[in-house]
């Protein structure tokens, strides 16, 4: 411990290691990271098509929706399902979601590409909970 003015000032005599540092935003960061690294699961689910997955999802909601809405919510899938087309869930890029956004968002009616776009988060969100990806940042 040092005094200088009448403050006291308390230094770690430890050195810093890799997993050390005196920034504390960025040990919040890593830790942050860490637990969403532990929650990731690896099982034959992380494999799952974007397709798959939507319709996995869809399964697991649908008894709390109307079978219509059950049937416009397939066709939404339907729609997004070739934008990620060969990727695994785990593999989906934001260029992934950028393509939909151009090819398909002039195309549609605003209220079309935002019911496609709640389905989008809500799969990836179910990916998520899921351990099957990292983050819905796509």
């Amino acid at each position: 411990m040092l005094q200088q003015c009448g403050k006291q000032f308390r230094r770690s005599r430890r050195s810093l290691t890799v997993n050390q540092t005196k920034d504390r935003k960025l040990a919040e960061r890593r830790r942050a990271l860490r637990g969403q690294v532990g929650a990731l699961t690896i099982s034959e689910d992380s494999n799952l098509t974007f397709e798959q997955t939507a319709k996995h999802w869809l399964e697991t909601v649908k008894h709390a929706l109307s079978p219509s809405t059950v049937v416009r919510k397939e066709i939404h899938i339907r729609e997004l399902a070739p934008f990620f087309a060969g990727a695994s869930i785990r593999n989906a890029t934001p260029h992934h979601c950028d393509r939909w956004v151009s090819e398909r968002g002039p195309k549609i009616a605003p209220q079309t590409f935002a019911h496609e776009l709640e389905v989008m988060r809500a799969v990836f969100d179910f990916a998520m909970e899921r351990g099957l990806i990292l983050s819905n940042r796509r």
